[in-house]
């Protein structure tokens, strides 16, 4: 060996795996993009209410099979009923389960962006990571049963709409009970390596 070469024992702390590197570098997008639908989704619930409201209309009407927003009452099935027009009750349930339906998916989209944020900074198999994924599926569970929870209250207030399960609501709950299991393996993987190195 020549004078001055030297062979390191250990590799250093502060080198980075690729397939880290790729995670960060990959986690960037998704961390954005999460957070776009969680906008995106307030400003639709946002765009709902004041509709509902707004002079000029109504713009806002329900039948059995759901709600709809138009402008152009041509639109409108036959036998829809304007929001206005429902009873004080039906309408102030109507709210709670829009705020609820939205609230819980904008939740989700908000804990998935911070999750990617969490992978961006190189934290993958980290206590923090886990909860957030836990509760970002655990949201996205009760967005895709929102419509099905709120049934019964919106029944009894007065509400002709009776659409318990929404066209999104099965990939809702796929995904938010998918996260749900990825975050107990997660956390029972890194359970396991903590019990290996106590027997080190």
């Amino acid at each position: 060996m020549a004078d001055g070469d030297t062979i390191p024992l250990y590799v250093s702390k502060t080198t980075e795996r690729k397939p880290l590197k790729r995670i960060r570098r990959f986690s960037r997008p998704f961390e954005v993009g999460f957070a776009a639908l969680a906008i995106g989704a307030s400003l639709m619930a946002l765009l709902i209410v004041i509709m509902s409201f707004a002079p000029g209309g109504p713009y806002v009407f329900f039948t059995p099979d759901g709600g709809w927003l138009t402008t152009d009452l041509e639109t409108v099935p036959e036998g829809a009923v304007a929001f206005i027009d429902l009873p004080l009750s039906a309408k102030i349930v109507g709210l709670v389960a829009l705020a609820f339906g939205y609230g819980t998916k904008v939740t989700g989209f908000l804990c998935l962006s911070r999750l990617f944020g969490f992978y961006r900074r190189g934290l993958v198999f980290d206590a923090a990571a886990v909860r957030i994924m836990r509760t970002a599926g655990v949201f996205l569970v009760l967005a895709a049963a929102a419509p099905g929870l709120m049934q019964p209250f919106l029944r009894v207030a007065g509400s002709i709409d009776e659409n318990w399960f929404h066209t999104e609501s099965v990939a809702l709950l796929l995904v938010g009970a998918a996260l749900v299991l990825f975050a107990q393996i997660m956390s029972l993987g890194m359970e396991i390596e903590r019990e290996n190195r106590g027997f080190i």
